[in-house]
């Protein structure tokens, strides 16, 4: 790692000014940001950088080209984007050990100021064209995390560029538009089906001109559906949580038999439906089910299948108690609802189904995480159907080999599943808990 006194030799080389200021270590933006704001020496406007490292995909023996882009910390930047732009599959953050190699820095200290005439050629350089012509200052990392230089947006542009040779050039984006770029994919579906509206522009003009339609693409898809079923669902059928059922509360009759009179059946029935039509009123999504040819026992269990988060049965002997009997789909609880607190006691029921249900998975999923920290454990407490928490380098090779690793010695239940590994789901926020 090159020395402040380096660093700035090497800009003065160039006739370009540098301030320094000193600072306590810094390890992210908002730290970088209040320490520069507690130095009395800092200049009084500016705005923060931020270079990031990103590793593209190779084969395991090619030597990685790392990807360096410099730009305005408030950027917001996306690797698949810059990725597409530059031709490069699936950019990754490089690691540590990456940077280290390359720049010898760590990422709260690389900088611009990291490349020189040795690193530079190793590299693909990436510069935010906003930065090229700006007068305004810049801060960036001084080779560490503890001291900052200012610079000219156009000074940063200099010192990138006259480290440019014949076979390496600095790539100079847009990083505004590239972020338009990556959405210009969102007419091709509208293409392919030829989806269109008509130009707004155009038929100011007199023409009659279409456009496709833009659409949003979302990883959100059908799966979720079937993370739902299996996640709720028990031997008997769906278990929907009634923010997503369609139907939230079937009314059944019940107790009509051949000695029911016509008045008491009209009775009951409308009974029913008056229940469905106060409950639509305060926004539950209610039905009666009146069916002929169906026992109430028969028409439970097809709602029992469906899914239906409330069941309320109404006969004769809850009329004359002015009341219905309520039942769960999740619990199967029975609990009886006077008729004259309908309003108020189903959709707080409702509520307490969804924060019972949420409990109920979350605590499941809980209970399925298990901490490893032996390669001898991993394979048979994921074949014991848990989360496997284990520490991880951050090294793609080593996250390659683990696949590998644990398809080979993963239970075979049966000869025509596929022999996947185990798959890397996420970096977990919460730290501590672990």
């Amino acid at each position: 790692m090159a020395s402040v006194d380096d660093i700035v030799s090497r800009l003065q080389g160039l006739s370009l000014g540098a301030k320094v200021v000193k600072h306590d270590p810094v390890t992210s933006p908002a730290a970088w940001k209040d320490a520069l704001a507690a130095a009395s020496d800092a200049p009084a406007s500016y705005e923060l950088t931020k270079t990031l490292v990103y590793k593209p995909k190779t084969a395991k023996t090619a030597t990685p080209v790392p990807v360096i882009a410099i730009v305005r910390e408030e950027t917001e930047t996306s690797s698949g984007s810059l990725g597409k732009k530059l031709n490069l599959k699936e950019l990754r953050l490089a690691n540590e050990d990456l940077m280290k190699e390359f720049f010898g820095a760590d990422k709260d200290s690389v900088s611009p100021v990291s490349l020189d005439a040795t690193s530079f050629p190793k590299v693909l350089t990436v510069l935010d064209q906003s930065l090229t012509t700006s007068d305004s200052l810049f801060a960036i990392h001084a080779g560490s995390n503890s001291s900052t230089i200012f610079l000219k947006g156009s000074e940063i542009a200099s010192y990138v560029l006259s480290l440019q040779t014949a076979d390496n050039k600095v790539q100079t984006i847009d990083f505004a538009a590239l972020k338009a770029e990556a959405a210009a994919a969102a007419p091709n579906f509208s293409k392919m089906f030829n989806i269109v509206v008509e130009d707004p522009n155009a038929a100011a003009s007199g023409s009659i001109d279409k456009l496709f339609v833009w659409q949003n693409s979302w990883g959100l898809s059908t799966r979720t559906i079937g993370v739902m079923v299996m996640v709720h669902g028990d031997d008997k059928g769906l278990v929907l949580p009634p923010r997503v059922a369609t139907v939230q509360v079937v009314v059944v009759p019940v107790g009509i038999t051949a000695k029911t009179t016509d008045e008491q059946r009209a009775n009951i029935n409308n009974t029913c439906q008056e229940l469905v039509d106060r409950l639509a009123k305060v926004g539950v999504k209610a039905r009666a089910d009146f069916r002929e040819g169906y026992t109430p026992g028969w028409k439970f269990n097809d709602w029992e299948l469906k899914g239906v988060p409330i069941r309320l049965e109404i006969g004769p002997n809850d009329l004359e108690k002015k009341q219905t009997l309520s039942v769960r789909r999740d619990s199967g609880v029975k609990n009886p609802i006077a008729l004259d607190q309908l309003e108020k006691e189903v959709p707080a029921l409702l509520d307490n189904i969804h924060n019972d249900m949420y409990t109920k998975a979350k605590d499941l999923y809980d209970s399925r995480l298990k901490v490893v920290s032996k390669w001898e454990e991993v394979v048979p407490t994921l074949d014991a159907k848990c989360v496997v928490v284990m520490p991880w380098c951050e090294v793609e090779s080593c996250e390659d080999d683990i696949k590998e690793r644990s398809a080979k010695s993963a239970e075979q239940t049966d000869e025509r599943a596929p022999s996947a590994g185990a798959k890397s789901l996420c970096i977990p926020f919460d730290q501590e808990r672990w």
